[in-house]
């Protein structure tokens, strides 16, 4: 049910967004599914698509600040 009320509600949002918006939307669906189907053979491949989507996507954030700071500073 959460992700049916979530794709409803971010349909809703996402009409009239850039492409940058569908991309944030649809990036971590895309990294889950791609790291379950390298995990999807060993016996707990869902719980390591979980945890490992969370990180990288945690990491991806850091990225993203590190370089918003060091374009900051250089502008």
């Amino acid at each position: 049910m959460m992700v049916i009320f979530g794709v409803k509600n971010g349909a809703a949002r996402l009409k009239g967004q850039g492409p940058v918006a569908i991309i944030a939307f649809v990036m971590p669906l895309a990294i889950f599914g791609i790291i379950y189907a390298v995990n999807a053979g060993n016996e707990d491949g869902l719980a390591t698509a979980f945890i490992m989507t969370a990180v990288v996507l945690i990491f991806s954030g850091l990225a993203a600040l590190v370089f918003a700071g060091v374009r900051g500073l250089l502008k």
